[in-house]
């Protein structure tokens, strides 16, 4: 299932953010944004299998998936829907409106 805004996507997914983590087992992401690099890969699904309440979101050649991807170039924990086949392309053809709604029009 294609989302056409990534705001959509972060509110279904409901993606943790970095000062969300104290509460979440002892894992600290790698960047103050909430993301984790790639070769935590395994360490997340892991996480994920023992914590039900959480997925992992996988990014990949400008695709967010809902779902974990080896060898994606980023991850984060999700909290929200874990529809594996939910994902969000950066760049399509709708990002755009989305960035220009928020008052930063990248033309």
């Amino acid at each position: 299932m294609r989302i056409y805004s990534l705001r959509e996507f972060d509110k279904i997914a409901a993606p943790i953010v970095d000062w969300e983590f104290d509460g979440v087992d002892g894992l600290e992401p790698d960047t103050i944004s909430g993301f984790f690099y790639s070769d935590r890969y395994d360490e997340l699904v892991d996480f994920c299998r023992k914590n039900s309440d959480f997925h992992v979101i996988s990014l990949k050649n400008y695709i967010y998936y809902n779902r974990p991807i080896p060898g994606a170039t980023l991850f984060r924990l999700g909290q929200g829907g874990a529809d594996p086949s939910m994902f969000f392309v950066l760049g399509g053809r709708h990002e755009k409106w989305e960035t220009s709604d928020l008052g930063n029009d990248p033309t």
